[in-house]
Formats: C-alpha cells, structure tokens, sequence
C-alpha cells in the first residue's frame, strides 16, 4: 500500500495502526474524491475527507479535538481504509438516487410506517429522526438547549462533567455564520450548560473555562445589535445580570466578569436605560464599600463617568466627594499640571500621599513624591525639591539604578560649593544601606581607593567584574589574586559539565575584560588540566576556551 504525501508522517503511522485495528467503519462515498467514516478512537468520531486527482489527501475534517494540525489520525486512517476498500465502498450517489425512486412510490402513511420502524431499531436513528423533523423549526429554543447538552459529558474517573472544546468551538464558528440572533441562542443555551458544570462540580475543569471565555468572546459580537427581538435581547439582559451576581465569575473568572459589566453597559446605554445602569453601580459601591478595594474604586470610577453623561454638576460633587480614591486624585493632579495650576497640583499631591501613608500604601507614596518632586520643579522650589529627594532615597529599600537615578537628581540641587560637605555627610548614610549601594555610591564620587579596598575584600566574581573597570590598570593588577582565587575555588567545587562550561564563560569574560590577566589564567588553566586529568567532560570544555 502507497503512503499518503500530504499526510505528517506521525500522524500517518498513528492512523494507519488505527486502520490495522479495523477502527474504521461506514465508510460512505459521498462523491468521486469525497468520502466520510465514523473512526472508533478513545471515542467514535466521524472524519470526512478529499482526495486530489492522485488520490492523496487534499482536505477533511474531523469532529476530535485534535488541533495542531490540518489532518488529525482519524482523517490518516480513513485514507488508509479508501486505499484498501476501493472496490467496496458505499456509493452514497447511487444509494440516494435508488431511494428516491423506492419513496416515489409510497404514500404518507407508508412513509410514517417506515419512519416509525427506522426509530424503534435503534436510540440513534430516534436522534436523527427527531432531528430531521425539527428542520421546519431551526431556531426553536429547546434545539438550542438539547444540542448544547450534547457537548458535555461526565467524567467518572475524575468525578466531574467535562465538555468538548473543539466541537463546540466548531458549532459556534457555523452559527456565527448564520446569523446574529441564531448565535445569541446558542451562546446563551452552551453558557446555561456550562453555569449547570459550574454549579454542580467541586472542581471546575480548565476547558469548561475556557469554553466560557470563548462564549464571553461570542456574545460581544452580537452584543451591541439592536435588531435582535427583544425577547432575546431581555434574555441576554438577564443572563448578564446573573453573571455579574455570580461570585464564582469574580473569584475566578475575573476577565469574563469584567468582559460582562461591559456588554451591559452596552444594552444600558442603547435602550437608554441609565436609571437601572446607576442602580447597579450603587448597589456594587455598597457591597463593597468594606471588600474589594479594587470593585469598590471600580464601580465608584464607573458611576463618576456615568454621571458626566447625564448631570455635570452632580458628577463635579461626586468627584469631589471621591478624591480619597488614586483614580480620582490622578485626575485632579493630572488637570491642575495641564492647567499649570502647579500650587493645587502640589496641594493635590501632599493630601494623597498622607491619606495613602495611612493605608500604608507604599507604592503609591512613591508615585506621588515623584510627582511631587515635578510639581516643585515646576515652581523652582529647589530647596524643597533636594529634601524631598533626600528622604526619598533612605524611606525605603529601592533598587540600585532607582537609588543612583535618585542621588544624581539630589546632587544637581545643591551648589557645587557646597557639595563636598554634602557629599562627606550623605557617604555614612549610603554605607548602610548595602554593600553594593555604597559600590555604587564609590564609583559615582570616582573614590578609586576606597573602591578598591572593598573589592579587595570581595568574595563575588560578578561583584568584581562589574566594579573593577573603575579602576585604573594598576589598581585592577592589585585584583589579579582575588580574581584568581575566585576562580580556582569555583572550578574545585564544579561537579557537572554544566558548571564547567559556566567556568570556561568565567575566564573568557575575565580575559576578556582585562586582557592584563590573560597570561596568568592561561596558566591556571594548565594547572587546572593538570590537576583533574580524569575528568573528560571538564578536559574538553577547557579545550575550547579562546580569548
């Protein structure tokens, strides 16, 4: 047998044993290069494919989750079985064909007969049957609702209901094909499924989430349609609002929660229905006022832009009212530094960061004295500007290039006579703050022999290599031992090839950086070949070193 050409050669091998195993049932010859099959995997599956004019593999589909690829092994398989069966594959064509001349000759009463005996052989041709007569009435709610419950299942093993991503993924893509109100009704009939998965399991599995995320996306898109019939936009209503009464959607499924207050605000905003919009936000100001701070500055932010829109006045005093919020302040600071308003602006700025001391919120301090610092700048308040920054620089732990970003802009308020006093009282200061500070605070002020005493002391190759170019040639000879001892001690205690190749990367970074050393490491690295000649995995990363 040939092997198929445009079929991965994986998925081929996994197909064919699937082929082997006669896992390939009904094959149906829908047209001269067009065949479908139900393939039983860990489940049955029913794939359809095309064949080009070779007979290789053109297109298909397949209702597994498979999607890393085009073409999935059920797909391969169902090739396999074409190649094998040609001769003794069904022909749909003729079949239909010979049907429609058989049901010529029948009347109703014959047709409800046969129809009847159809659905008794059998709970699958029930299904079908019963599918085949709801065709007058597509959209009817219950189809919606009974073709949704077909894409969850339970799981016994894990105890829990499962649904199938792909196949509902798929069903949703041919709705949105359709139309907006056909996709609202099935979004809305997956989602009550999935609330149902929600609602009755202990563990919520993460593709039941994720099915959840992909409806949310869904029904943005019909969302903002104010031709649906209004019955179905009152559903949509509804389903939102018990979203966003769910705690389940905050405490885990936040980007969907937030995903939702948006569409409704949407449907608020269209059918003019400001009066409830602001009911609900008072009533989420008033659930979280002791909660969430984060829901409660939310729905407070919300409700302000809510009132712009209908009352100016009443939002001007709700602003007002609201300046204990960041948001709120941020604004105010930000229209006062556009104004050029910079006395409010600093007047602004100092209220915030002693109502944000209180709540012993760091981080926004740290926001505000920048911004305080900008508001004297503006106003030439340099005195005020170099105390600022001073505290800044000891009121908390920083990172080493937000301390030196610090210290540079301290250092330009103070008068160049004036400096070398400074300089001599803020040294002690920085010496407590951490070794690498005051290494910082060294190689800033360019004192090379304090400097370099320190790193005479160091025990950290990446402290040396960052701090010794400050120095001069002869005071980076001074460092050559310390160099050398570092390195010795990091190869004796190096167990792995990872850690030799590290090692080797070492000394060329040293070498590298003080072409003055290169002679001595060249003749630790005799040493160090001479000394572990039993170690083969180190002899051959130290033959790769270059400088």
């Amino acid at each position: 047998m040939k092997s198929p050409k445009n079929i991965p050669a994986e998925i081929a091998q996994r197909g064919y044993a699937y082929f082997q195993q006669n896992k390939v049932k009904n094959i149906i010859k829908i047209n001269e290069n067009h065949f479908s099959a139900s393939v039983h995997g860990s489940e049955n599956y029913n794939c359809e494919i095309q064949l080009n004019a070779q007979g290789d593999w053109k297109n298909g589909t397949c209702d597994c989750p498979y999607d890393w690829g085009d073409v999935c092994k059920h797909q391969a398989a169902l090739w396999y079985a074409i190649q094998e069966n040609t001769e003794q594959l069904i022909d749909m064509k003729s079949q239909i064909k010979e049907i429609k001349t058989e049901l010529a000759k029948l009347d109703t009463e014959k047709l409800r007969e046969l129809l009847l005996k159809l659905a008794q052989q059998s709970h699958e041709n029930c299904e079908q049957i019963l599918n085949l007569l709801q065709l007058g009435k597509p959209n009817a709610p219950e189809n919606f609702a009974k073709k949704a419950k077909t894409f969850f299942s339970y799981n016994k093993y894990v105890d829990c209901i499962e649904v199938n991503e792909h196949a509902c993924n798929k069903w949703l893509n041919e709705l949105d094909k359709q139309s907006d109100e056909i996709l609202a009704q099935g979004v809305l009939a997956l989602w009550a499924e999935a609330d149902n998965c929600i609602a009755k399991n202990d563990y919520v599995d993460e593709d039941i989430q994720d099915c959840v995320d992909n409806l949310s996306y869904f029904l943005g898109k019909v969302v903002s349609n104010r031709r649906l019939p209004e019955n179905l936009q009152m559903q949509i209503a509804a389903h939102l609002d018990n979203i966003l009464g769910n705690p389940y959607y905050i405490d885990y499924m936040d980007y969907v929660y937030s995903d939702c207050y948006d569409y409704r605000t949407i449907m608020w905003a269209n059918q003019a229905k400001y009066d409830e919009w602001l009911d609900f936000l008072n009533t989420q100001i008033q659930k979280y006022q002791n909660g969430s701070t984060y829901y409660y500055e939310k729905y407070t932010l919300e409700k302000w832009k809510l009132l712009k829109t209908l009352n100016a006045n009443e939002a001007d005093d709700f602003f007002e009212k609201s300046m204990n919020f960041p948001a709120f302040r941020d604004m105010a600071i930000e229209n006062a530094e556009k104004e050029g308003n910079y006395p409010l602006m600093e007047a602004l700025i100092k209220q915030g960061i002693v109502l944000a001391e209180e709540k012993q919120k760091r981080g926004i301090v740290a926001d505000l004295q920048r911004k305080l610092v900008q508001a004297y700048d503006k106003q030439g308040k340099i005195q005020e500007k170099s105390q600022l920054l001073y505290e800044m620089m000891f009121a908390a732990m920083l990172f080493d290039d937000e301390l030196m970003s610090l210290y540079r802009e301290w250092k330009q308020t103070i008068a160049p006579e004036n400096w070398e006093r400074e300089c001599h009282k803020i040294a002690p200061k920085m010496k407590k703050l951490s070794r690498h500070n005051y290494l910082c605070f060294l190689r800033e002020e360019c004192r090379q022999p304090e400097l370099l005493e320190m790193l005479k002391q160091s025990k950290s190759l990446s402290e040396l290599l960052e701090f010794a170019p400050s120095l001069t040639e002869h005071q980076v000879l001074v460092l050559l031992p310390q160099f050398v001892q570092i390195l010795r001690w990091e190869i004796e205690h190096a167990g792995s090839r990872a850690a030799y190749q590290d090692w080797v990367a070492n000394m060329q970074n040293v070498g590298r950086q003080f072409p003055v050393f290169q002679k001595d490491l060249m003749e630790l690295l005799e040493t160090v070949k001479a000394k572990f000649p039993r170690k083969p995995a180190l002899q051959e990363e130290l033959g790769k070193l270059k400088f």
